[in-house]
């Protein structure tokens, strides 16, 4: 049943996947797939708060659980919870220091509050680590320098 939501949910039959997940945590009230599968399918519906709870309970029947983590800080980057979003990445670096994609969006949201050298610190170590999209984030790293040498000539 498992297998049968995340190929459904792989193909945004997104009800029917979220069918099946519940399916799977009746019977296994502390399965931690179903409930990030269940997570993941609310937020491609773009119910931030139920998809929160899932991932939370993910994270709660498996504290190693990394992409959960990711994920829940993705859920409160977008709610403008930056706080939230940078302990839970926390968490994450703590599971894996050597997560890419984790460093990327510590710096994104470094990058939203405009602690602009932390962003571009962070990115530097997604690069370091193997970040996928290498030439995007080093242009975005330049475009971020150039910015904070004119906004110095501006003031």
């Amino acid at each position: 049943m498992l297998n049968l939501a995340i190929v459904q949910q792989k193909q945004n039959k997104l009800e029917e996947a979220i069918k099946n997940f519940l399916s799977v945590v009746e019977k296994n009230s502390t399965s931690a797939d179903a409930y990030f599968g269940l997570g993941f399918c609310y937020f491609k519906k773009n119910d931030l708060i139920k998809s929160a709870e899932y991932f939370s309970l993910a994270i709660k029947h498996n504290p190693l659980f990394l992409d959960a983590y990711i994920n829940l800080s993705a859920i409160y980057e977008r709610l403008g919870n930056f706080s939230e979003a940078v302990s839970y990445l926390k968490k994450a670096i703590e599971l894996n220091p050597k997560s890419a994609r984790v460093y990327h969006n510590l710096g994104v949201i470094h990058e939203k509050t405009m602690n602009l050298e932390m962003a571009i610190k962070c990115y530097k170590k997604a690069l370091e680590l193997g970040y996928q999209n290498k030439e995007r984030l080093e242009k975005r790293i330049i475009e971020i320098k150039n910015f904070i040498i004119k906004s110095r000539v501006d003031c």
